[in-house]
Formats: C-alpha cells, sequence, structure tokens
C-alpha cells in the first residue's frame, strides 16, 4: 500500500504540479513523507505559479 502512494503523490506532483499540503490530505499521510517522496521533481513554470 505504502508503495502505491508513494507512486500516486509522484504522479500527481510531476502531472498535476499538486502542492504537497495538497497531496497530504488527499492520501492521508504526513507532510514529511510526501515532501521525501518528490523532491526530486521539477516544476514546470506553469505549475509553480499556479502554486
Amino acid at each position: 500500500m505504502r508503495k502505491e502512494m508513494r507512486e500516486e503523490a509522484r504522479r500527481l506532483r510531476s502531472e498535476q504540479g499538486m502542492a504537497i499540503t495538497d497531496i497530504c490530505k488527499r492520501l492521508g499521510v504526513a507532510k514529511s513523507s510526501v515532501s521525501v517522496w518528490v523532491r526530486d521533481i521539477v516544476l514546470n513554470e506553469e505549475q509553480k505559479e499556479a502554486l
């Protein structure tokens, strides 16, 4: 289950540019976990502006 959550967090961050706090709420996991899972994902300019 944790692997699936990690993969979903990475997908939400990379494809939708979702904020870490929003991913936490959606998946019901700690902010620190999501932060570690997605820290290597670089957002494009459009995604950055949306945040």
